[in-house]
């Protein structure tokens, strides 16, 4: 008989404890799902970053390329600019005439040599 009250004020304790058990179950499955979400929206940044991080590298490395083109384009166009000078003196266009100075265009490369015609003629018009 003892050994039944006993039991059955266990059986209580439990009972009490139980819709408090059943919370706790609820809220760890809640909270499961929440990291299990943040855990992919964390892998979806990841690789986002590093896309961009790519894409970074990418531009920045275009960027070098372009400033030195752009360096290269105004010794260029500071050489033009000299040879120009010196062609409107009278002693050089006795001696070229008003030719352009062929060596000078052989070492200027293709592109660059397009740009400075493409460049000339707008100017000229």
């Amino acid at each position: 008989m003892e050994n039944n009250i006993v039991l059955e004020e266990e059986l209580g304790k439990v009972s009490k404890k139980k819709p408090q058990a059943d919370l706790f179950r609820k809220q760890v499955s809640e909270l499961n799902f929440k990291l299990t979400s943040e855990t992919e929206r964390a892998d979806k940044i990841a690789f986002e970053n590093a896309k961009l991080m790519e894409k970074l590298e990418a531009i920045s490395i275009e960027k070098d390329r372009i400033a030195v083109e752009r360096e290269q384009l105004k010794e260029n166009l500071e050489e033009l600019k000299c040879s120009q000078v010196g062609a409107s003196s009278p002693e050089f266009s006795q001696l070229t005439e008003g030719e352009p100075d062929s060596g000078m265009l052989e070492n200027i490369p293709p592109s660059v040599k397009a740009r400075l015609i493409r460049l000339e003629k707008e100017t000229n018009n």
